[in-house]
C-alpha cells in the first residue's frame, strides 16, 4: 500500500506575518504629532554605516515608496513612537512595509502593529514593539553571531550548490515546525529552535547570504487538499547565476523521524513550485533545472527499468553505509512514475523488484537497519518516491 507524505498537510499551517495596517489615526496626542510633522524631514538616502541586508524588494518600489522605505529603515532601530514618511496610499504602504520586512530578515523590531496618519504631503506611522531598543539590539547581535558561527563551521565547499544543501539540511535538522506568536523570525528558528515558515525562510536567507549566496523571501499561498490555501513564505536563491525556488519548511518532514530530510522543494522552477504554491509575485523567471536536487544527483528519471533499479540499489546502499537510511527520487513523467510504483511498491511477489532491492541491501549495506521490509512515501503530484528503512 502506498504511504502518502503527511508532512505537507501539517507544514502548510504556516502563519505569515500579518499585513501592514493602514487606518485612521487617533488624534489624542496632537502636540506630539505636530512636533513630528514640523521637525522631522524626510531622509533622502540610507545612512552610510547602515545599509539594508538585501535590496531586491527596495529596487522594485516607486520613487516615493523608496523614500518611505529609507525613512523607516534609517529610524526604526532607535524605536521611535512615530516615523515620518511621504504620503502613501494603503497599497503603497503595504508594499513598503513588506519590502522593509523582507529585505531585512535580521531586523527584529519592526512588527505588524503599526498605524498611519495622513497629513497633507506626508504621513506618520505609529509603531509598537515587543522588545525595547536594547533588547532588540542584543537579540540581533546574538542572531548574527549565530549566523556567522554556523557558516564558519560549514565544510569548505568549492561550489554554491553544496553550501546551499548544507544550509538547507542544517535548518531541517535543527529547527522544529511550531506555531507560535514568536515563531516568525530568524531568531526563533536559529536561537529558539522552532519556527513557522517565515522563521524558516528568514533564517535560510541570512545563512545563504552570509555564505555569499544571493537570495530573497517570497510571500504567497501554499495549498493542500487537507488544509486548503494558507499564507506561506519560502525563498528564491541564485545558484551559478540562475534563480530557483527553495522551500525549506516543506522539506522538513515534521510528522516523521527527524533523521529524514526531504529535498522535494529544493531548487524548483516556476512550473514545479506552482503545483502547490500560488499568489506570489517575483520579478525573476525560474526555468533552470541544473541544480534541482534530483537532477544534480542523477535521481530524476524519464523511465523506469532495470538500469534505474540498479541505480537506486547502489545509491541506497551507499546512503545506508553513510548513515542515511533512505533514498528519494523523482520521475519526469507520469508513465514512468506509475511504472515504478507498480513494480517497486504494488508488486509483492517473490520475484518483484522490491525483493531484488532488499536482497541487494542485505548483502551490501551496513547491519544498522531492518532489512526485512521497507517503508514508502509518495507524492503523485510531483512523481516523487521515498524509500525508508527502520533503524535497528
Amino acid at each position: 500500500m502506498k504511504k502518502k507524505i503527511f508532512k505537507i498537510a501539517v507544514a502548510l499551517i504556516c502563519v505569515l506575518v500579518a499585513y501592514g495596517i493602514f487606518q485612521n489615526f487617533n488624534y489624542e496626542d496632537a502636540e506630539k504629532i505636530n512636533a513630528y510633522f514640523s521637525s522631522f524631514a524626510f531622509d533622502e538616502d540610507f545612512d552610510a554605516s547602515n545599509q539594508p541586508y538585501s535590496m531586491h524588494n527596495y529596487n522594485e518600489l516607486s520613487a516615493v515608496e523608496k523614500q518611505a522605505y529609507i525613512c523607516i529603515f534609517n529610524n526604526i532601530a532607535s524605536h521611535p513612537d512615530y516615523i515620518k514618511i511621504p504620503n502613501l496610499t494603503s497599497e503603497e504602504f503595504n508594499r513598503v512595509y513588506f519590502a522593509v520586512k523582507n529585505d531585512n530578515p535580521n531586523m527584529l523590531c519592526f512588527n505588524e502593529s503599526c498605524s498611519m496618519l495622513e497629513f497633507f504631503n506626508s504621513c506618520l506611522i505609529q509603531l509598537s514593539y515587543e522588545h525595547n531598543s536594547d533588547e532588540c539590539k542584543s537579540m540581533q547581535t546574538q542572531l548574527m553571531q549565530t549566523v556567522r558561527f554556523i557558516v564558519d563551521e560549514m565544510p569548505e565547499f568549492n561550489d554554491d550548490y553544496s553550501k546551499e544543501l548544507y544550509i538547507h539540511d542544517y535548518i531541517v535538522q535543527n529547527c522544529v515546525y511550531k506555531e507560535s506568536q514568536s515563531a516568525s523570525t530568524a531568531y526563533s528558528c536559529l536561537i529558539d529552535g522552532f519556527a513557522v515558515c517565515s522563521g524558516y525562510s528568514r533564517a535560510t536567507m541570512l545563512l545563504l547570504n552570509e555564505a555569499g549566496i544571493d537570495s530573497m523571501l517570497i510571500a504567497g499561498t501554499g495549498e493542500s487538499s487537507s488544509q486548503g490555501a494558507v499564507s506561506h513564505m519560502w525563498n528564491l536563491v541564485w545558484i551559478e547565476g540562475e534563480p530557483y525556488h527553495l522551500d525549506v519548511t516543506w522539506d522538513d518532514p515534521v510528522t516523521e523521524s527527524t533523521d529524514v530530510i526531504s529535498h522535494l522543494y529544493f531548487n524548483l522552477t516556476d512550473t514545479e513550485i506552482s503545483a502547490d504554491h500560488s499568489d506570489y509575485k517575483v520579478f525573476y523567471e525560474c526555468t533552470a533545472r541544473t541544480y534541482n536536487y534530483f537532477v544534480n544527483n542523477n535521481l530524476s528519471f524519464d523511465l523506469y527499468g532495470q538500469n534505474v533499479l540498479d541505480t537506486i540499489k547502489l545509491k541506497l546502499a551507499n546512503n545506508i553505509n553513510n548513515g542515511r537510511y533512505y533514498i528519494e527520487f523523482t520521475f519526469d513523467n507520469d508513465d514512468a512514475y506509475k511504472t515504478a510504483q507498480s513494480r517497486l511498491i504494488d508488486d509483492t511477489s517473490t520475484h518483484s523488484d522490491i525483493y531484488d532491492l532488499l536482497d541487494y541491501i542485505s548483502r551490501y549495506a551496513a547491519d544498522k537497519v531492518d532489512k526485512t521490509h521497507i517503508n514508502f512515501a509518495c507524492d503523485d503530484n510531483k512523481n516523487y518516491i521515498r524509500m525508508m528503512f527502520d533503524i535497528l
